[in-house]
């Protein structure tokens, strides 16, 4: 991507598109794009962008109105846009993928696009294994490992996703708005040392001996103000100058109506810092009820702790750390200026964050940002040195506008990097040292074990049975605020329905003796919470134990649309399941807020029906489907049931022979699964 100019901001996407659920936003414009066509038209026509708009606007209502819910705020009138407008919001949705190098900037899918769509991406190689098999990662990390931010003049360029990393390589526990203040700082002019220079610095940050304040600016100062304004302000404060048109001068806004208030605000402030003044106390107390002085000089929120009552004495007790009541008075401009940049980053650092969640390297809990696997990208720099570079300059044209370029490429970590065979030997022998394994134990192996570990610890901690019954009922209600609150606002409700019916099978086995993370048939991110599905057609949760193979699969369809739109599917994924898993004894449940009648009698039929595989060319004699209600699993929580008994009780009511099938046959059964063991 290429700056507008050297003091702007890099936007991973468009802040006119403001996205929580950008996997399957991104999936779902790519795929629409794919697939669209209008007359002979190309992209390159406004007639074309603006149908493809009304295309996949008529698609997402389709969606919302199957209870899927991806964009917020979504608004499902169409509104004509004016001659000027015309293909805009074309544009901006799609502008994402380009900064990704999924399309090109005249929206082709490229190579790696193309791929992803395809189920065709590049399988992990060594060294991806060690962080994630999972595509959907896979392909962001890629891409954002080569992917530039350009200067606006030149072509200087910065890797934004490698500063990242190396940034967290030295730091821990950065707080997530210190750290994308940084990153969204970075210009594509500063030279290496520069870069290191940044990294080191926010040592005095983490350790308190500095301000984040004081860090930012005396770091990034040239990318805010230009010298003649900083000495000019610093004039005017050393000798108490603050005529309208200096101080208007320095303390610029595109609207020109503020800068009184502001004024006010700094004189007054002077005032009372100098002569404790009590009616400059009144003032300020009266002055930070301003939206306008809140966003100028408190980072949104009012500059100081104030109360209506408290004296000069008490006010100053209050606020005695803050830097606007520092002896200098240079700190006023100093905030202001900050508050000025940080208004900006606070808009694009949550297209930030949604972009580099999609990696699954990072974790952002408790609004602490840390690097997931620090010790393999810790090797990785050490070994690769230089070619792990921040920076650099290349041609932007044939980067970027040659779809021939490797930034379109679906290529691996190791060609990424160039690292030959000998090379990912030693790294993997320096993984291996790092962990004390012999040349005898699978790394592989090793590393599954300890993500295993990982998960159960998780689910244990932030997913007891008590919380998972609550997030049920609240699907069971619909009450989607409620779970996005106790969940993820990252996701949608389908794709969180089958996380949390995954966990509810981890709390129902009695024995968990089966690996619990490859039971999540989802794209997770670095904090173990739900990005979007993995696709390929497979089924949506799989639990493979020794005693058996359970397939379950959800839905939130109403029951009138469940013969049209899951029937199907779920005899074809259980068929296949099946196949894969003989001769294990296999079982498909399927689950959804309400089954309809007709689809469980013809599940009941299934018993008896030849089938073959899709995938092979395989056969198997009969399906056991059950179909679940959420309340019914959640009366299964609450009564402690385990799997064990709901297996047995499952196959024991199979019919022997072909009978005509009648509805109550299901509600017997659940009489004798919930029955007190």
């Amino acid at each position: 991507m290429k700056l507008k100019d050297n003091n702007s901001i890099f936007n991973m996407g468009d802040t006119s598109l403001r996205l929580k659920k950008l996997a399957d936003a991104n999936y779902l414009i790519l795929q629409h794009l794919a697939n669209f066509s209008y007359a002979d038209l190309t992209w390159q026509d406004k007639n074309f962008q603006e149908e493809f708009y009304k295309s996949i606007f008529k698609e997402i209502i389709n969606l919302e109105e199957r209870g899927v819910k991806i964009f917020e705020h979504f608004s499902r009138t169409y509104k004509t846009p004016t001659n000027n407008d015309i293909g805009k919001r074309a544009r901006t949705w799609t502008n994402a993928l380009v900064k990704t190098g999924l399309l090109t900037s005249d929206r082709l899918l490229s190579e790696a696009g193309k791929n992803f769509l395809d189920y065709k991406t590049k399988v992990a190689d060594e060294i991806e294994s060690l962080i994630t098999t999972d595509i959907n990662k896979l392909v962001y990390i890629r891409q954002f490992l080569k992917q530039r931010v350009y200067s606006a003049d030149s072509d200087n360029y910065f890797y934004n996703l490698r500063f990242a990393i190396k940034f967290l390589l030295r730091h821990d526990n950065v707080p997530s708005k210190e750290f994308f203040s940084i990153l969204e700082s970075i210009s594509p002019n500063y030279s290496d040392e520069k870069l290191e220079e940044i990294i080191a610095n926010y040592h005095n940050v983490s350790n308190n001996s500095s301000s984040f304040s004081d860090y930012y600016f005396n770091n990034f100062e040239q990318n805010l103000v230009s010298e003649e304004e900083v000495s000019q302000a610093q004039s005017m404060f050393a000798s108490n100058n603050f005529t309208s048109d200096l101080f208007y001068k320095c303390f610029t806004n595109s609207k020109s109506s503020n800068q009184p208030q502001y004024k006010e605000f700094v004189v007054n402030l002077i005032e009372l810092k100098d002569r404790k003044s009590g009616l400059a106390l009144e003032s300020i107390k009266e002055l930070c009820k301003s939206p306008k002085i809140k966003k100028a000089f408190g980072f949104n929120k009012s500059p100081f702790i104030v109360n209506p009552k408290d004296n000069i004495e008490e006010f100053f007790n209050k606020n005695q750390d803050n830097l606007l009541l520092e002896d200098d008075h240079f700190k006023i401009y100093q905030q202001f200026i900050l508050c000025k940049r940080f208004d900006l980053i606070r808009e694009y650092s949550s297209i930030c964050k949604s972009s580099l969640q999609l990696t699954g390297l990072f974790n952002f809990n408790n609004n602490l940002v840390n690097l997931n696997q620090k010790w393999l990208f810790q090797i990785l720099n050490d070994h690769l040195a230089n070619r792990f570079s921040l920076r650099g300059n290349d041609s932007y044209e044939d980067y970027e506008l040659n779809h021939d370029s490797s930034w379109f490429k679906d290529i691996s970590l190791t060609e990424i990097f160039s690292l030959n065979p000998e090379e990912v030997k030693e790294i993997l022998q320096k993984v291996r040292a790092q962990f004390a394994l012999d040349d005898s134990t699978s790394i592989e192996q090793y590393f599954n074990d300890q993500t295993e570990i990982e998960y159960k610890n998780f689910i244990d901690e932030n997913f007891p049975k008590e919380k998972v019954i609550s997030i049920l009922e609240a699907i069971e209600d619909r009450d989607d605020s409620k779970v996005y609150q106790l969940v993820t606002e990252n996701t949608t409700i389908p794709t969180i329905f089958e996380y949390i019916l995954t966990i509810a099978w981890y709390h129902i086995s009695q024995n968990k003796d089966y690996p619990v993370s490859q039971s999540f048939k989802l794209t997770l991110d670095g904090d173990k919470l739900p990005l979007t599905h993995r696709g390929a057609g497979v089924g949506d949760i799989e639990i493979i134990t020794s005693q058996y193979a359970l397939l379950i699969e959800a839905t939130l369809m109403s029951r009138y649309v469940q013969k049209r739109g899951e029937l199907e599917p779920v005899i074809r994924h259980s068929t296949n399941f099946k196949i894969s898993q003989q001769p294990k004894y296999c079982q498909t449940i399927f689950i959804s807020n309400e089954v309809d009648t007709n689809v469980a009698n013809i599940f009941r039929a299934m018993q008896f029906v030849e089938l073959y595989g899709t995938s092979t060319k395989q056969k198997v004699s009969g399906l056991n489907i059950f179909p679940l209600t959420t309340r019914n699993l959640i009366d299964i929580l609450k009564k402690d049931i385990k799997d064990k008994h709901i297996l047995q009780t499952l196959q024991s009511t199979l019919m022997q022979i072909p009978s005509p099938i009648y509805s109550r046959w299901h509600e017997e059964i659940m009489n004798q699964l919930i029955s007190k063991l």
